[in-house]
């Protein structure tokens, strides 16, 4: 195997990190990634919990494009995105 591949297994323990405003959001496994019919890399599916009152909140996503990830490192994915700019959807 290459050095610089990477198995989800890994992958999934990963820190997810915006350089955009610096905030640390929980780990791949924590989150999801939509995948593409020809397997190729999407969307990062991304809870927000960024700190608030939100006891009586439905939880609400945020949709990265891939293109959005700027680097996979050791132990980190790197993203760059301003969250005004993304889609934003609530559970239902």
């Amino acid at each position: 195997m290459k050095d610089n591949l990477i198995n989800y297994k890994e992958l999934q323990h990963y820190d997810i990190i915006n350089v955009f405003d610096g905030f640390k959001y929980n780990k791949i496994g924590d989150n999801d990634i939509l995948i593409d019919e020809s397997g190729g890399f999407k969307y990062l599916i991304l809870i927000n919990n960024k700190p608030g009152f939100n006891l009586f909140k439905k939880n609400s996503y945020i949709e990265v494009p891939w293109n959005n990830v700027d680097k996979i490192g050791r132990g980190t994915v790197v993203i760059d995105f301003d969250e005004e700019d993304l889609n934003k959807f609530n559970d239902n």
